[in-house]
């Protein structure tokens, strides 16, 4: 069976429309496709073939809308802070020194084959 999904009314249709076509950022631009087709009423699918957008992703977004209105839309991985590191400060600090080494010995070696070679 089709699915419609629902939004809540952050905005009104044409102030998606309006930000959709005066997005500069492409993932915003996208963003606001969509919830822009969604809020037209659109079939998850149509809005899937349209876009190039999975229907789960379509999904995502718009709860993501629902929860937290414009402020969901647009690129968030700057805001990413990432994975915590998997070595300690002390970790890596020892890590970088072995690799410092490993290097030095690799550039003695060069220099060794070189002089071999003379």
């Amino acid at each position: 069976m089709p699915k419609h999904l629902h939004l809540t009314a952050h905005l009104v249709t044409e102030e998606l429309e309006r930000r959709y076509r005066q997005a500069h950022d492409p993932v915003a631009r996208s963003h606001y496709q969509i919830v822009w087709l969604v809020a037209r009423g659109r079939l998850t699918r149509d809005i899937a073939a349209v876009t190039g957008y999975s229907p789960n992703w379509i999904g995502q977004l718009a709860r993501r809308y629902n929860r937290e209105g414009p402020a969901a839309l647009g690129d968030r991985r700057q805001a990413n802070v990432g994975a915590t590191p998997l070595l300690t400060p002390e970790q890596q600090k020892k890590f970088d020194a072995l690799q410092k080494a490993r290097q030095d010995v690799r550039n003695a070696m060069q220099e060794l084959h070189q002089a071999m070679a003379e």
